[in-house]
């Protein structure tokens, strides 16, 4: 959890701290969705939105950014069942953002991280609606985790194959190899050589 909180509040303190007005001014969105990397497409719908849904969007990053990083320490002697609703509150809010950002941006796939590092915040009971039950001792293995498994075989064999026939056609192409040992190659009986 602590992750999670340095990886978000560090996020808008950065943005604050960096010395930039449009950050406090909050008109950074007026020119960011055209000057990012690799914009998406609902960028350019996000840019062409009027100036003080801008002003709306930058605020609500911030303000989650800065703020609902706290709800995650709610102590639970302070507010009982109300810090599970707080974590929860703030994952659902952080993975928002998250999302948010990936809709106009392409970061890659640190969104899909931090989204997945908000997972920490929820408990066991909020996860069972969403994952399988533990299973009990004795009880029958589910089907869908053995036809996962059975698709993950068949799938290995098939590219396996696959490389196997990609290789036996590329060393056809070849012309026939010297029989002596490779310059490169490792004369060691574990042949641990970096290629």
């Amino acid at each position: 959890m602590a992750l999670v909180f340095r990886l978000m509040f560090l996020s808008g303190v950065t943005k604050l701290a960096s010395g930039d007005p449009t950050w406090r001014h909050l008109t950074a969105l007026d020119f960011h969705f055209w000057t990012q990397p690799l914009p998406t497409g609902p960028a350019w719908y996000a840019h062409w939105l009027p100036e003080w849904v801008h002003r709306v969007m930058t605020l609500a990053i911030i303000a989650i950014e800065l703020l609902v990083p706290w709800l995650i320490f709610v102590p639970e002697r302070w507010a009982g069942r109300w810090s599970r609703v707080a974590r929860h509150g703030a994952c659902a809010l952080l993975v928002l953002g998250q999302l948010a950002i990936a809709l106009t941006g392409n970061y890659g796939f640190f969104n899909l991280l931090a989204i997945v590092l908000c997972v920490a915040l929820l408990d066991d009971a909020a996860l069972q609606r969403v994952l399988p039950l533990r299973l009990a001792a004795g009880d029958p293995e589910p089907r869908w985790k053995l036809y996962a498994i059975r698709g993950v075989r068949t799938a290995a064999r098939a590219a396996r194959r696959a490389g196997l026939r990609a290789r036996d056609r590329t060393d056809a192409a070849r012309p026939a190899r010297r029989r002596g040992r490779s310059p490169t190659r490792c004369s060691t009986r574990w042949r641990r050589c970096a290629r």
